[in-house]
C-alpha cells in the first residue's frame, strides 16, 4: 500500500492507503483505534497535538466531518479530529 497523506489547512493526517472506518453518531462513547501514523488533535483553546496506531479516540460525537472527542496515548486530551481515519471495528 502507498502512504495517503491530506492536509486542508486545518490539521494534517498521514496514514497508510485506506479505506479507513468513518465515525458515526452509533460511536458515540466508543473508543476506536487511530490506523492514520499521525491523526492531529485540534483543542478549543487553537493547540493540538497528534496520536497514531495504535493509539485510540472516545467518540463524543460521530457523523460528521470532524468528531470530537478524546485523544489517548501521547495526548491525553479533548479536541476534535478529522473523521475517516479509524481502523475497522
Amino acid at each position: 500500500m502507498a502512504p495517503a497523506s491530506q492536509n486542508d489547512g486545518e490539521g494534517t493526517v498521514s496514514a497508510m492507503a485506506g479505506p479507513y472506518y468513518y465515525a458515526t453518531a452509533a460511536d458515540n462513547g466508543k473508543r476506536l483505534m487511530v490506523c492514520a501514523d499521525s491523526l492531529t488533535v485540534r483543542r478549543p483553546n487553537g493547540s493540538t497535538c497528534t496520536i497514531g496506531y495504535p493509539q485510540t479516540f472516545t467518540v463524543y460525537s460521530g457523523g460528521s466531518e470532524w468528531v470530537s472527542g478524546h485523544g489517548w496515548g501521547g495526548c491525553g486530551v479533548d479536541g476534535v479530529v478529522q473523521n475517516g481515519w479509524f481502523c475497522w471495528p
